[in-house]
């Protein structure tokens, strides 16, 4: 049953949706004026702005209106040619919210994919189109090296809250290594909290144990396994369950950035924040004491970082980049808002003979991501 404060949102929508459809063929809206992606299509000026004016009065349960776990995703792409992947849709571990996209016979190198949604949402078929295009942002022959495999964790929606998400994470993280992966842990928004959340837990398996021991309604396996070498987060929530403050002279309207700390404090549920903030508010952490030992941050390995320009999230994600981002690469999109390369490129990729030719790699956020994974490709 939806809340009625979506019922609100909804009756409130008709002045945003006027609005940007008479800027769309007048001035041009905010969208379409700072990003390319915006300039020609109607279709995503509406759906951006659905989600802005709505993240605003959702509760966690409304969200139980999509699919969980994704299975009916993959049937709905299963039909297209750019999803005709050795292995798309199959467990990973006999488990239907660990599924592969793609598993080519001979990869030695996995990424796994956590999705945004601000912990509350659960994959979305943007999402799942969005890293299939992945698998042909690769060059072609690399794409044969590099296995593509995603984890629909539990979404706070029916009730599940920290630390659950990490637990199935970490779960997820293993099983592919196990299986001989070397793994490049992808996450978006929600998705790449999650990230750093997975690479401290076992770059600091002394500190994960003592905190993650103390709850015992999870089987945590804290045997010792390497940290990953390689991260991608797409704009980071790097401070889940405090309210963004926005960056001086930026025009962040419309972006569908978490405006305010609800989500955040839904995911942590009946926690203290002082008890979980070193794995969920890295607004708080150091180089020295929470990343100096993590592969992808201390130069041993890779992390790409991106954001936008215009997202709300921006100040806290420069911020924590300043402090930690010694050996990361770091990129803002110009004009983009939170979440670019799924709420914008990922919904923009032409029919799926331009993505199977990997068109999609003249875009900022697709081409960064390709060619970041091309370099892990070719790495001994």
């Amino acid at each position: 049953m939806i809340s009625k404060s979506f019922v609100l949102g909804l009756l409130t929508l008709t002045w945003p949706l006027l609005k940007v459809v008479f800027q769309f063929y007048t001035t041009g809206t905010a969208y379409s004026k700072s990003d390319p992606e915006f300039a020609t299509s109607l279709a995503a000026n509406i759906r951006l702005t659905l989600m802005s004016h709505l993240g605003d009065y959702l509760e966690a349960t409304d969200f139980q209106i999509f699919p969980f776990p994704m299975t009916p995703l993959f049937g709905k792409l299963g039909g297209r040619k750019f999803a005709q992947l050795r292995g798309f849709g199959d467990p990973v571990a006999g488990k239907d919210t660990l599924v592969w996209v793609s598993k080519p016979e001979g990869a030695k190198k996995a990424v796994l994919y956590l999705h945004g949604g601000g912990y509350a949402l659960p994959l979305s078929i943007g999402q799942l189109e969005g890293i299939i295009a992945v698998n042909y942002a690769i060059k072609p022959e690399n794409r044969d090296s590099l296995a593509l495999a995603i984890l629909d964790y539990s979404p706070t929606a029916y009730g599940d809250t920290y630390p659950t998400q990490i637990f199935e994470a970490v779960e997820a993280y293993r099983e592919l290594v196990s299986q001989g992966y070397e793994v490049v842990v992808l996450g978006d928004s929600a998705g790449a909290n999650l990230a750093l959340a997975v690479a401290r837990f076992f770059a600091y398996p002394e500190e994960a144990k003592a905190h993650f021991s103390q709850y015992p309604k999870f089987a945590w396996n804290f045997s010792v396994v390497a940290a990953p070498r390689h991260l991608v987060l797409i704009s980071p929530w790097i401070s889940p369950y405090t309210a963004p403050e926005p960056t001086p002279g930026v025009d962040h309207s419309g972006d569908s950035s978490p405006k305010k700390a609800d989500m955040g404090l839904w995911y942590i549920g009946k926690e203290k924040k002082e008890d979980v903030w070193p794995f969920v508010n890295f607004q708080k952490t150091n180089y020295a004491d929470h990343w100096a030992k993590v592969p992808a941050f201390n130069g041993e390995g890779g992390c790409l970082l991106t954001y936008g320009e215009r997202e709300l999230l921006r100040k806290g994600q420069e911020e924590f980049c300043a402090r930690n981002a010694r050996h990361i690469s770091v990129h803002m999109y110009p004009g983009g808002v939170h979440d670019a390369m799924f709420a914008a490129e990922a919904r923009n990729l032409g029919n799926d003979e331009a993505i199977m030719a990997g068109a999609h790699r003249s875009k900022f956020t697709f081409g960064l991501v390709g060619k970041f994974l091309d370099e892990v490709c070719q790495e001994e």
